[in-house]
């Protein structure tokens, strides 16, 4: 009788369920698992031995994305992504990006190291998005992060469900850039998008900023350029992108723990 009252007493502990607590994505990754973070969901930092596990990859080469020792942000490793023009589309779309999962709740935190090289990449007039955060079924993601002439542009779609570019600054190459993005993502007012670089707070968006009726927003990055769709070209042939220390935080989160 005393071991069934002990079984059935951890049994309810296991099964009791409190409403308020963080849905996580616990991912192992980095050499660390985040389950008992209070604010951070996921982190990147690829000193691990598999980078993005179990999350989803959008790649078409082998060379499209790889480790690296040089440059490096923290630690030992960064992340290279590689686009040609002549790489297979994806998804339907020439891109090599990594697709994170939906997000339940819609008050995040993103953040990511961002190394352009100037060598690899260079100026072009046809626009690429290097993070976006995209609805399932909606079309263009209803935020991006894009470049374009060299410049670094968030584009985000409004109450009148047009889309307007917000230039943040021009592409620094061949350095490291940390970029920080706080986004109450909402098909209303309640809509926030705050963008930082390099621990500074360049623009502030208030109001809608996601469409109604379709799936919760979904973070991707990486490359995606959608002028060299079915073998096209542009300006450039080849991008190569380097990231690192990639985070999603819940709303609890801060600047400081996405840039620690």
């Amino acid at each position: 009788m005393l071991l069934r009252l002990i079984f059935i007493i951890l049994i309810c502990a296991c099964t009791d369920t409190d409403s308020s607590v963080e849905e996580e994505i616990i991912v192992p990754t980095g050499n660390k698992i985040l389950s008992n973070s209070l604010s951070l969901l996921f982190e990147e930092t690829f000193e691990g031995n598999s980078s993005f596990s179990n999350i989803h990859k959008q790649l078409s080469h082998d060379y499209s994305f790889t480790l690296v020792q040089d440059p490096v942000f923290k630690g030992l490793y960064s992340g290279r992504f590689e686009l040609r023009d002549t790489d297979e589309m994806v998804a339907n779309g020439t891109r090599a990006e990594v697709l994170f999962p939906e997000q339940v709740r819609l008050d995040r935190w993103y953040s990511f190291a961002i190394y352009f090289p100037a060598v690899s990449f260079e100026k072009d007039s046809y626009r690429e998005i290097i993070s976006q955060w995209h609805q399932g079924g909606a079309g263009s993601p209803p935020n991006s992060l894009q470049i374009r002439n060299d410049q670094l542009i968030f584009r985000s779609i409004g109450r009148d469900n047009r889309y307007k570019d917000h230039i943040l600054s021009n592409v620094p190459k061949d350095s490291w850039t940390q970029l920080v993005f706080h986004i109450v993502h909402a098909p209303n007012d309640e809509g926030l998008v705050k963008v930082w670089i390099n621990g500074e707070q360049i623009l502030q968006l208030n109001g809608r900023n996601m469409k109604s009726g379709y799936e919760n927003p979904r973070w991707k990055v990486g490359l995606y350029k959608w002028a060299w769709n079915g073998h096209k070209t542009s300006d450039t042939k080849k991008r190569v992108l380097y990231y690192d220390d990639i985070r999603i935080g819940n709303e609890n989160s801060s600047l400081e723990e996405m840039t620690r």
